[in-house]
This record gives C-alpha cells, structure tokens and sequence, in this order.
C-alpha cells in the first residue's frame, strides 16, 4: 500500500469505529451520545445562553396593570475551543517487511487501537480530573463547583457558595460536600436532593470502584440492578446499581475520594466538525526512513447547568 492507500483505508475502516468505540468506553460519554448531547459544531467559540434569573410575573384582574420593566434573566457562557492529538509513526523498514494487505492491515489495527486507547484515556482524565493545562478539555472538575475552587465558569465569575434555587451568578454553582469520610446512602440522597429541582434530577452518578463497593455493600439487601431506563448503559456492556432512579457506575478515571452525580441533560461535549477525529496525511521526514501522521480533534466539555450538578470529596476509600 502506498500512503494515499493507507490514509484512505485508515479514514474508510477504522476512524468510524474509533469514533464509536471512544465514546462507548466510559459510562459519561455513552449517556451524551445516547442523548445526542455531543455536538457537531464551528464556530470561533462556544457560546450557550445561561438562565440566571426568573421573569416577572403574578396574579391580576380586571384592569390591573403589569410591570413590564427589563429584567436580565439570561447570560452567555463562552467557552474555547481545545485540541487533542495522537501521533501515529510507522517505520518504512517494518512496512516493508510487512509488505502486501496481509502484513499491513495488522500493523494499522494495531497502531490504531492505540490510538482510540490513549484518546480514551486522555479525554476521560480532562474531563474527571484538573489537569492543569490551559489547552485542555474543561470538565467537570470545573463546571460542578460551588465557586470556591473555581471561582470563573464559562469566562462568567461566580458568587462562591451554593444555595438551592440561588438566582444571579450563585446559580452557576453546584452542591459540593467536602465532609469525607465513609459515604453513607444518607449523605448520597441528600446530595442527589441538593441537585434536584421539580423532575429536573441527576440521572448518573460517577465514582471510583472502591467507593461503589461501599455502596454495593450498603444497597445489597435490597440492591436493584440498572433497569430498561438505563439501556443505554446496560445495551453498551456496562453494569451499575439503580440508586432511587439513578444509575451509579464506576469510573476510575476520577480523582481518589470523589464522587459526581450528574444531570446529563445539561451536559454537552462539543466536537468540532473540521477536526472531527482527522486523520492527517502522512508525512515523511527528510531524516527517517518512516512515515507520521497525526489523529487529531478540537472540542470541548460544557457542564451548562451546574445547578443540577453535584460533587463529594474527601471520601474514605479502601
């Protein structure tokens, strides 16, 4: 094969599946695609129209009149895009050894296995856990907050602090519970409580092995297994406990002690639709016998509604 072959089988057969498999490898990101909240998009920045107040309204009759003064009840959050790269180098000695479609269609698969692996836990590891790069992907470790740690959201500054049905720049914040400790279903319900408004409710909650363990052992009486509103999860071969509707899973990408629950109609991962896992052209370098290309993406994770979001930290693990 020569290089416009293997660009066009690798861009055919395998980027497809990459795609699919990256976003089936972790419980998060097979809930967004299954909701269709990862987003094809462009654009200079990501921009999302953010409530942070109520209209005005109330009774009347007959004559009565209204105020129908301005009132700012919406903002914007801007978010950048960030990229991710992959590096692909094929040696041209192997691949001549390798010469013909039964020798090189190995090496591609494994070379692109590799790849989806390492995207996998790259993108896995932006969104759980800081990772303290200004060109990576935000995450939750920003967008569920309470104001203390991250006291900036969307370039929108929060008022530190978490109040249930909090209006203005505190309604940009979540519930967090530094307690730690062992987690108890108690403190668990409290928080989902916390994150709920009327129907609005996490429908995910994250967390290590070692803690759902914990959980395990303390619903095993009684314990309900994910049920057919959960299919999405269950269809994809991941298994999880049903905790009063919501669906608890392990992620071990999380930082040690913690614990998300999420209400993943708010959230969205957005992929830009020219760097949408692009598999670059091949290039060879004037001093190596070999050939590189890079798979490449742009986007970014947005927590849009971080009132209906919550966090525990400092949990005992073991």
């Amino acid at each position: 094969m020569d290089a416009r072959e293997l660009t066009a089988h690798i861009k055919q057969h395998y980027i497809p599946v990459l795609v699919d498999q990256i976003f089936m490898a972790m419980p998060l990101f097979t809930r967004l695609r299954a909701k269709n909240q990862i987003i094809i998009d462009s654009g200079r920045e990501i921009i999302l129209p953010w409530i942070s107040d109520k209209l005005v309204g109330g009774s009347y009759e007959y004559m009565d009149t209204f105020d129908v003064s301005y009132k700012k009840t919406d903002d914007y959050m801007t978010f950048y895009w960030r990229g991710a790269w992959v590096n692909i180098t094929i040696d041209n000695w192997t691949l001549a050894l390798n010469n013909g479609v039964e020798g090189v269609i190995p090496l591609l698969e494994a070379k692109m296995a590799n790849a989806e692996l390492k995207f996998v836990d790259m993108l896995s590891s932006w969104v759980m856990t800081d990772p303290s790069d200004t060109k990576a992907f935000d995450g939750l470790w920003n967008g569920v907050d309470d104001g203390n740690t991250y006291a900036t959201y969307g370039n929108i500054t929060r008022t530190a602090g978490f109040t249930k049905y909090a209006t203005g720049n505190q309604a940009l914040n979540s519930y967090v519970d530094t307690t730690g400790g062992l987690i108890t279903l108690n403190r668990l319900r409290y928080s989902i409580g916390k994150a709920t408004v009327g129907h609005k409710k996490p429908d995910l909650i994250l967390c290590r092995q070692n803690i759902y363990d914990q959980i395990w052992g303390l619903v095993q009486p009684a314990q309900r297994f994910l049920g057919t509103s959960h299919n999405d999860l269950v269809n994809a071969g991941f298994s999880g406990i049903d905790f009063d509707g919501t669906a608890i899973m392990v992620d071990d990408h999380l930082p040690s002690g913690y614990v998300y629950g999420l209400n993943t109609d708010y959230i969205k991962m957005y992929i830009n639709k020219d760097r949408n896992f692009h598999f670059s052209d091949w290039q060879r370098p004037v001093n190596s016998d070999s050939r590189i290309a890079q798979l490449l993406t742009i986007g970014n994770f947005v927590v849009k509604a971080p009132r209906f979001q919550f966090k525990m930290s400092g949990l005992t693990e073991y």
